[in-house]
């Protein structure tokens, strides 16, 4: 029997649409339903033969009516929807035939006759004729040149079964009185009890021992105490392994904190002098002439670089004079007793499952708050609000990154901090440095601009602050950066900026030359020295060995980063100064406050070649001694 009367032909001009939208709904219904079940529902064949008769009934409607008619052209859009719904419907039940075509025809075979089909008449002929089709492909294609024992295949056992226990979306239509739901067994329902009480317990924690402090610039001393903690199980590993080293009459190791060859701070000149009047020929130890022993001072000189270069090393991590119970930072790790190895394991599941995960936690905090604070403090007008604003926005958020650290600092001289319209500069050992400083002050950062996370952090940075970002084109320029540097620290308002002279990470056991640029700008420089303990983690940065995401996960397996921070006095460049002087000046306030080797050296010999002119000025000093200047040849 046919969904529409034939007693009339109707008119699209003058009928309502002619389409039952109970009908409709009914095929909405089965077609969401048979998107989101697991299974094959049962067939809804009248109604597909319903809506297929009524959208041909559509269609000789819209034949008949007016070219152009508006209301011809919304049945026509209508009729479209209705078509891709029931297309989508038929797709979505011959997909799940064609996956799952051996149970389907198995169920369809098991049915009892009062029980409703699965299958209409096409469907069912669909799926008998995709099982022939696919039993004579593998066996064309493969059984047959199998042994007659392995040609059968059980296809019900081979084809996976739906998946009953998949979750589906539920929509409630109408309220329901009763409603039948399959009950949980007691231990899942403790399981689930429990690791909600566990993470409502662990978000408290984090909320009023990690982040309301970091909000208000306060600590509860929990670091420090475990910093102490940690300090007495590494002094009762040391004297474990000292007393088995002892029994086994094996020497500990002792790293050579101030380099294995002992170096006086001789000139070349006074050495050679000292080889001359040590050999045969005493009398020509003043003398600017050659002398063949001349050569054993260049060949001690090479041996020494050798054995005992100190410009490299400052570019791998420093070694420990005990160890910390990190295999990372000790080398010669040999099993001393069960103790120490329990102690040893149990560090390594406190590190990586307890540390590991709350650090990773907060980190995301962190960050998630920066992006978000500073992008929403970027609307704001400008004016000292907004700048209150950002000031606290940055602090927050990067002490809760200080603390995904574990990191315990401790600030020296607080009154020399830097001030608006001026340069901090510190030495540089690790990326971490940025947030170690702006933790405890407000900077202005300068840097390239980049992709990626980088990316999204800086440009939501910069609308809360005026950062001083470069683009990649721009970094090549060295006028177009100095000049951008003048522009914002000849702006009283503006913050200090933040800049590593270094340009490279070194290992914390010194500081190395520093590059002019930032100094011959003019303006005020408070220098900063930062020094890590390495007993807690190695804070260096071996850019050249480990990407960042490997670097970030070693600190975050580390036991802590522990560092010290002192705020030297305001530094300005002299009348009589140059950039160059100017800067080793500050340099060498830094390596006496941190207790760090003051060296001349290029951090750039990181990654290239020593230059030329290193190699010439070591000749012209024997060149000197040997021919001596213009006036000693005029009296000659």
């Amino acid at each position: 029997m046919g969904c529409v009367s034939r007693g009339r032909t109707p008119d699209p001009d003058r009928d309502e649409f002619p389409f039952s939208s109970v009908i409709l709904c009914t095929l909405m219904q089965a077609w969401m339903n048979e998107k989101f079940a697991p299974e094959l529902l049962e067939n809804k064949s009248e109604i597909v033969e319903c809506v297929m008769e009524q959208l041909e009934h559509m269609e000789e409607n819209l034949k008949r009516a007016r070219k152009g008619d508006l209301k011809v052209s919304i049945h026509q859009m209508e009729m479209e929807r209705i078509r891709f719904v029931l297309s989508s419907y038929l797709r979505c039940r011959l997909m799940k035939i064609e996956k799952f075509f051996p149970h389907v025809l198995e169920k369809e075979k098991t049915r009892r006759e009062e029980e409703p089909s699965t299958l209409s008449q096409e469907e069912f002929a669909f799926a008998k004729e995709f099982l022939a089709n696919t039993e004579t492909y593998l066996k064309d294609t493969a059984l047959k040149h199998m042994p007659p024992n392995l040609q059968k295949v059980d296809l019900l056992r081979t084809v996976p079964k739906p998946d009953l226990d998949a979750y589906v979306f539920l929509r409630v239509k109408e309220r329901q009185e009763n409603i039948l739901v399959e009950p949980e067994n007691d231990e899942q329902s403790l399981i689930v009890s429990l690791l909600g009480i566990s993470l409502t317990v662990l978000f408290t924690l984090l909320l009023v021992f990690i982040i309301v402090p970091a909000v208000f610039g306060v600590s509860f001393g929990i670091r420090k105490l475990y910093m102490k903690t940690l300090l007495k199980i590494f002094a009762w590993a040391t004297l474990r392994m000292e007393r088995g080293a002892k029994e086994k009459n094996h020497q500990l190791y002792k790293p050579y904190t101030n380099g294995i060859i002992a170096k006086d701070p001789t000139s070349l000149e006074e050495e050679i002098k000292e080889i001359r009047r040590s050999g045969s020929s005493k009398a020509l130890d003043n003398t600017p002439e050659f002398e063949l022993s001349d050569i054993f001072y260049f060949c001690r000189k090479g041996m020494e670089t050798i054995m005992d270069d100190e410009v490299t090393k400052r570019f791998s991590a420093e070694e420990l004079e005990s160890w910390n119970l990190l295999s990372r930072t000790n080398y010669n790790f040999q099993y001393i007793s069960l103790r120490l190895t329990v102690l040893w394991g149990l560090g390594v599941l406190i590190r990586y499952c307890l540390l590991l995960p709350l650090r990773i936690a907060l980190a995301f905090t962190g960050i998630s708050l920066l992006v978000v604070g500073t992008t929403m403090v970027g609307y704001l007008p400008n004016g000292r609000f907004k700048e209150f604003l950002s000031k606290h926005v940055h602090l927050m958020c990067y002490r809760i990154c200080v603390r995904a650290l574990t990191a315990i600092i401790t600030y020296h001289d607080r009154k020399n901090r830097p001030r608006n319209g001026g340069i901090c500069v510190a030495n540089h050992t690790s990326p971490i440095d940025v947030i170690i400083l702006a933790s405890d002050g407000y900077y202005a950062m300068v840097g390239q601009v980049h992709g990626g996370l980088m990316g999204v952090i800086q440009r939501a940075m910069v609308k809360a602050c005026p950062h001083v970002w470069f683009e990649r084109s721009e970094v090549k320029d060295r006028h177009l950066v100095a000049r951008r540097l003048t522009e914002h620290v000849q702006d009283k308002s503006k913050l200090p900026i933040l800049i590593f002279p270094e340009g490279t990470c070194i290992n914390n056991t010194s500081v190395m030359m520093f590059k002019k640029g930032s100094f011959e700008i003019g303006a005020t420089v408070y220098p900063v020295a930062i020094k890590y303990d390495p007993q807690f983690g190695d804070a260096f940065w071996n850019s050249s060995k480990y990407g960042m995401v490997t670097y970030l996960l070693r600190m975050m397996t580390s036991w802590a980063i522990v560092c010290s921070v002192w705020y030297l006095p305001p530094m300005t460049r002299q009348a009589e100064e140059d950039a160059v002087q100017f800067a080793n000046r500050v340099k060498s306030a830094i390596a006496r406050q941190g207790g760090l080797v003051d060296l001349l050296w290029d951090g750039g010999l990181k990654r290239e070649k020593v230059k030329d002119t290193f190699k010439e000025e070591q000749q012209k000093l024997y060149s000197k001694m040997i021919v001596g200047n213009h006036e000693d040849r005029s009296r000659s």
